[in-house]
């Protein structure tokens, strides 16, 4: 028996892609090319995603190797204001709820989060939420998967796992877990009725 739903938050709460949309927003203010500022990001990303720095540590390093004049700050309120909800998920988690427990396990940063939990209201949304920069683990690493069912006392198979990569699908489903890999609302909906 399914007991929880157990959601990503990039490309499946939100479209897009956080990372190539963060550059190309930056790319526009600040004249440097998009593919630079993602190469940026990218080489100075893992300790920030897990949690080893904090994300004013983060933002300095990445003003710095890209050598801008911009203050670290706005820089990050750029990357904050970069994800786009998708619309008609966030109000399908809501019905969710009238059947299943929900739960949040998303590879994200600690300032990300606080932004989401202030512009979406996200503990309306999940019971539980697994972030990889507060809890030291990421997808599609298994043990990550095993802390959350861990934490909210289920077996794998108690729960479907809804992420957009299937790397992190077929990690899940490899434990245990019912997982659809994400395409849009209207897929989804069919997937999950289907299982």
């Amino acid at each position: 028996m399914i007991k929880y739903i157990i959601f990503d938050w990039g490309g499946v709460c939100t479209r897009g892609h956080l990372i190539k949309d963060f550059a190309d927003n930056l790319s526009i203010v600040t004249g440097v090319d998009a593919q630079k500022i993602k190469e940026a990001f990218d080489s100075l990303e893992d300790p920030y995603e897990i949690g080893q720095i904090e994300p004013e540590q983060f933002w300095q390093g990445f003003r710095d190797k890209l050598g801008l004049a911009m203050p670290a700050k706005q820089i990050q309120a750029i990357f904050l204001d970069s994800y786009a909800a998708t619309p008609g998920m966030l109000d399908y988690i809501l019905e969710l709820k009238n059947k299943y427990k929900t739960a949040l396990l998303t590879n994200n940063y600690r300032d990300m989060l606080g932004h989401l939990k202030e512009t979406y209201k996200i503990e309306n949304y999940f019971d539980e939420i697994f972030n990889s920069s507060d809890i030291h683990l990421r997808k599609p690493d298994k043990e990550v998967y095993l802390y959350a069912t861990d934490k909210l006392g289920i077996e794998p198979g108690e729960a479907v796992f809804v992420d957009d990569k299937e790397k992190n699908t077929v990690a899940a489903q490899a434990l245990g877990f019912k997982t659809v890999t994400f395409q849009d609302l209207e897929d989804f909906k069919w997937r999950l009725k289907s299982l």
